[in-house]
């Protein structure tokens, strides 16, 4: 009686070790799979709401650099080879010209004094366009820093076959899974073990 028990016991450990080592197989196929995808996104460290924060920040310095292209191109129209340096050259040739009127009945005063409150009216604009880029401090190398790490979620995202925002739960869930793997895996040793026990007290 005793030997038939204890070849009973055998035999059960024996066949659960058998399907164990059938789902091992295929879970370490699997295990290695999201080892590779926990690596993966262990390095780029997904978080959440990221991929959207990245997109309205990319977009907003996008609008940013657009318009700091046409507070740059006004300040060139306004600069000293623009408009400013046309009414400087003005008003220069203008004061030469009125050297040839002495006295108060000048009649080129009333256009040069218009010409000179121009230029300085020019010269307040340039200066409020300059201080509104200056404002806008715009980063160039923030802009290109957002879309590579955008672009780059984004292509993780499309490898794995899941939305960008979903990323950290899809990281989350790989490292669950492959935890239980390594969990069974353990589990396998101890059946391991408890088949060579019962085959030893089977043997006795």
């Amino acid at each position: 009686a005793a030997v038939a028990k204890a070849w009973e016991a055998l035999r059960q450990t024996q066949a659960a070790l058998d399907e164990r080592r059938r789902a091992k197989d295929a879970a370490e196929r699997e295990a290695d799979y999201l080892r590779h995808v926990v690596k993966e996104l262990a390095d780029l460290d997904p978080q959440a709401d990221e991929e959207e924060k990245l997109a309205g920040a990319r977009a907003e310095m996008m609008a940013a650099q657009k318009i700091a292209e046409d507070l740059s191109a006004a300040a060139a129209l306004v600069s000293e080879d623009g408009l400013e340096g046309k009414l400087s050259a003005a008003s220069r040739r203008l004061t030469r010209a009125s050297a040839a009127f002495p006295g108060e009945a000048n009649p080129l005063s009333n256009a040069l004094d218009r010409i000179d409150r121009a230029l300085s009216e020019l010269i307040e604009a340039r200066s409020a366009v300059e201080d509104a880029a200056e404002r806008l401090g715009l980063d160039e190398g923030a802009l290109e820093r957002a879309e590579d790490r955008l672009f780059t979620l984004r292509a993780a995202a499309r490898k794995h076959g899941v939305a960008p925002s979903t990323l950290p739960e899809f990281f989350a869930k790989a490292k669950d899974a492959l935890a239980l793997l390594e969990k069974s895996a353990s589990e396998f040793t101890s059946l391991e073990k408890a088949v060579a026990s019962a085959r030893a007290a089977y043997l006795d």
